[in-house]
């Protein structure tokens, strides 16, 4: 259930705040956590045990941070209008010169086009074309439910 529901946390379109049902679930988990540490308290089962859940909770916390952080919006308007005053530098350089250099002009503004798409896709952590893959959380929860017999 826990790792569903971060899979499903990860696809959401809404802002990086956390599910609320992540809390109960985790407490779930430990107090199986608990359990399981005093049927067998050997040490070697506990610190294993207790590093692997406290690791996987943790990595939750990062994650929701980089989700939830986005470039300021003062930085998006200097990126579009840097670039547009460079493309204005450029024509009037261009003019001036009287020779046209179209291929290195062009060049140079499918460039800034091309960085001005990919730091906006960037902003877009879910709709975007550029996304961290769930790859390895889907491959988690399949291992647990083929270990579970689900």
């Amino acid at each position: 259930a826990y790792v569903d529901l971060r899979v499903g946390w990860s696809q959401r379109s809404d802002s990086g705040a956390e599910d609320p049902r992540q809390a109960s679930l985790q407490k779930r988990i430990w107090a199986e956590v608990g359990r399981a540490v005093r049927s067998d308290p050997s040490q070697q089962l506990t610190r294993g045990l207790m590093d692997a859940v406290n690791e996987s909770f943790d990595l939750a916390a990062p994650r929701t941070a980089a989700r939830g952080a986005h470039i300021p919006e003062a930085v998006l308007e200097i990126l579009c209008f840097s670039a547009v005053l460079a493309a204005l530098m450029l024509g009037y350089t261009i003019g001036a010169s009287g020779t046209p250099h179209i291929y290195a002009a062009l060049l140079l503004l499918l460039l800034l086009a091309l960085a001005l798409t990919m730091i906006f896709d960037l902003e877009r952590s879910v709709s975007g074309t550029i996304q961290v893959s769930q790859e390895p959380m889907k491959l988690l929860r399949a291992s647990i439910r083929q270990a579970s017999g689900a």
